[in-house]
């Protein structure tokens, strides 16, 4: 009875959600234990291990123009990656970052969409829209996502610097 109570622990232990496809930490720990897989994430895992931690923070569009932002609220998706300085994905990383927005127009204003300011990575990234509200927007004024590392200590105990995107409003048709 106790062999048997063993090996479903290990089965638990070894395979949990048997027949989902693991995702982060979980993936890796499959490529280790069964060596099926991709070995691309046990790189910057150990690269991460020596503080390799970098953000990106990519709009979809570098640019609104003012016409569009008076015809109603504009969404921009914006792809928040937590990356190795080689460009690396660090897709076995499934955990909270933070997140602000701001921008430097006195009549629009920029918000997050969905609102969260501390949202989870899945496989690394992130994906948020960046709403500009309608309004009159000044050409040449700017909306910025900001990424920072969690209020915990970092990613491992490493402290990654905050990093910014932004989208800049300019005039006429693109």
């Amino acid at each position: 009875m106790r062999k048997i109570i063993a090996l479903l622990l290990v089965a638990l232990f070894a395979f949990p959600a048997l027949g989902a496809t693991p995702s982060g930490i979980e993936a890796l720990r499959g490529y280790l234990v069964t060596g099926g897989g991709d070995a691309s994430d046990l790189v910057s895992f150990v690269k991460g291990q020596y503080g390799d931690y970098t953000f990106t923070v990519v709009p979809g569009t570098p640019t609104v123009t003012s016409p569009d932002l008076n015809e109603g609220p504009t969404l921009v998706p914006v792809v928040i990656s937590l990356v190795t300085a080689d460009g690396e994905l660090h897709k076995w990383y499934n955990g909270s970052i933070k997140i602000a927005v701001s921008d430097d127009d006195s009549t629009g204003a920029a918000t997050l969409s969905p609102s969260t300011t501390t949202p989870t990575l899945t496989d690394g990234q992130y994906t948020v829209n960046l709403v500009l509200s309608d309004a009159v927007w000044t050409v040449g004024k700017k909306a910025w996502i900001t990424a920072s590392d969690p209020d915990t200590t970092g990613f491992g105990g490493w402290v990654v610097s905050d990093i910014s995107g932004d989208i800049t409003v300019i005039s006429g048709d693109l």
